[in-house]
């Protein structure tokens, strides 16, 4: 059983991940506070609730862009399961060699998602991941990591325009029938999500241009994901795990079962 963990700016996912297989995950919010015997309590009652006996669990994997826990996480690894985590880093030598030694400061999560994009997907591809931050990240016909961009995400811009307008307040994350919004509601709506629609669906085509390609894998991850993929013009196909997907492909070339 390996234990992949994936902690992102406002959420960390856990998942129990045996024979390909991802048994159960789970979310819970990140806090960087937490020390390691309260990160403990989180996985042993998640694995007690999926009636998993925590012995099971032979290795552990993280990928991490708070690195403020990071050794608290190390210490829980070590002390309950008694296991030597691995952390990805850029600087891993993946057998896939997409990063040609460049993007040091390259986070984790995207490396797994490009990871899982490598061994999954056809290339070129493209891989979105709506989280904090939306990022874009393009993978040549080589397989060779291109760079990609960074916005803000669809919640995190959101929140601070409900902080900054007063009048303003949260609202479901509901596409409105129509893109012309007739009350508050429905043009805040309109705006965030067909916006976030259209700001992907203009990238992509802005990335084809420039780089004279045509990719036939554009693939979508993370919170909202699904929501705004069902509406894209542009994105082939969702995968809400896609960052576990890669955790395990490169815990299973670095950790010996």
């Amino acid at each position: 059983m390996l234990l992949a963990i994936d902690v992102g700016n406002t959420q960390t996912v856990l998942g129990l991940i045996q024979e390909r297989k991802i048994v159960r995950s789970w979310r819970i919010m990140t806090d960087s506070s937490r020390t390691e015997d309260e990160l403990w309590v989180f996985v042993g009652l998640l694995c007690n609730d999926a009636h998993i006996p925590l012995p099971e669990i032979k290795r552990a994997i993280i990928s991490s862009v708070v690195p403020q826990m990071n050794e608290n996480l190390r210490a829980m690894c070590r002390e309950y399961l008694d296991v030597e985590p691995l952390f990805v880093t850029p600087f891993l030598p993946y057998k896939h060699n997409f990063l040609d030694g460049q993007f040091h400061t390259l986070g984790a999560d995207r490396i797994c998602n490009m990871y899982a994009g490598l061994t999954e997907f056809s290339l070129p591809l493209i891989i979105i991941d709506f989280g904090t931050a939306t990022t874009v990240d393009i993978l040549s016909p080589q397989g060779k990591y291109l760079g990609g961009s960074i916005a803000p995400g669809i919640l995190t811009s959101s929140a601070n325009l409900f902080k900054a307008a007063a009048q303003l307040h949260g609202i479901d994350m509901e596409f409105p029938s129509s893109v012309i919004g007739t009350d508050t509601s429905t043009q805040l709506r309109a705006g965030i999500l067909w916006g976030a629609v259209d700001q992907i669906d203009g990238m992509v085509r802005r990335i084809e241009k420039e780089l004279k390609i045509s990719f036939p894998s554009i693939i979508s991850t993370g919170g909202l994901a699904e929501r705004v993929s069902s509406r894209s013009e542009t994105i082939t196909e969702c995968i809400p795990d896609l960052t576990l997907r890669g955790l395990l492909e490169i815990a299973n070339e670095f950790i010996s079962e």
